[in-house]
C-alpha cells in the first residue's frame, strides 16, 4: 500500500523530527512553534537544539531568549552578549574570544546540566576573573561536567579548597603553576 502526503501534519512524528533535525533551531521555531500542539511537541522532544552566536544586535537577542529553555548547544563568539540565566538546559557551552564582562556571568549563574565546556579567550594574556571561575569548577556542583577545556587560559595556585569532580573525564588547560597540578590529580581522580 502506497502513502502519499500532500500536508505536513500528516506525516507521522517520527519523519517530522527526522525533518526538524536538519533545520536549525532559530529557523525551525519563527515558522513552527506554536502552530499547534503537536508540533510544539515534536520540536520539544528533539535533543539537540543548537544556537551559535557572534551577533551584539539586542533585538535579535531578546528573540533568542524566548527559545533559550530549550537550547542544549550554546557557542558564543566575540562580543556577543545575553543572559544565560534563560537558558536553563545547556549541555554545552563553548566561549570563543568572549568578553570578560560575560565569562564573569559564568560565576552566577546556574548551570545544573553543563556537560561540556569549552573557553578560549583567543590571544588575550590578561584573564583576572578566570582564577575565580576555576574555583567555582571545583567548588560549585557541576555534577555532569565530562570535558573542561581552557584554552590560552593560565592557571595559578590560589588558596581555596576544591571538591572532587568524580564526572570530569577530560581536563584540558593552559599554562599550569606547578602547586595546581596536586589539586588537579586529588580533585579529577576519573
Amino acid at each position: 500500500m502506497r502513502h502519499s502526503f500532500s500536508r505536513l501534519e500528516h506525516l507521522p512524528n517520527e519523519m517530522l523530527a527526522e525533518i526538524f533535525e536538519y533545520i536549525s533551531t532559530q529557523t525551525l521555531f519563527q515558522p513552527f512553534y506554536n502552530l499547534n500542539y503537536r508540533l510544539n511537541t515534536v520540536i520539544q522532544s528533539l535533543n539537540s537544539h543548537y544556537l551559535s552566536l557572534t551577533t551584539t544586535d539586542c533585538d535579535q537577542i531578546e528573540r533568542y531568549n524566548f527559545i533559550a529553555p530549550y537550547i542544549s548547544i550554546l557557542l558564543i563568539e566575540g562580543r556577543a552578549q545575553l543572559n544565560l540565566n534563560y537558558f536553563t538546559n545547556i549541555r554545552r557551552l563553548i566561549l570563543i574570544q568572549s568578553t570578560d564582562e560575560f565569562v564573569e556571568q559564568l560565576e552566577r549563574v546556574h548551570l545544573p546540566y553543563l556537560e561540556h565546556l569549552v573557553i578560549n579567550l583567543g590571544n588575550r594574556r590578561e584573564n583576572d576573573c578566570m582564577p575565580y571561575y576555576w574555583n567555582r569548577i571545583f567548588s560549585y556542583d557541576l555534577p555532569y561536567l565530562n570535558i573542561c577545556c581552557m584554552y590560552n587560559i593560565n592557571l595559578t595556585w590560589t588558596c581555596s579548597s576544591w571538591r572532587q569532580m568524580l564526572s570530569l573525564h577530560i581536563l584540558k588547560i593552559g599554562d599550569i603553576d606547578i602547586l595546581v597540578y596536586e589539586l588537579i590529580l586529588s580533585s579529577c581522580p576519573n
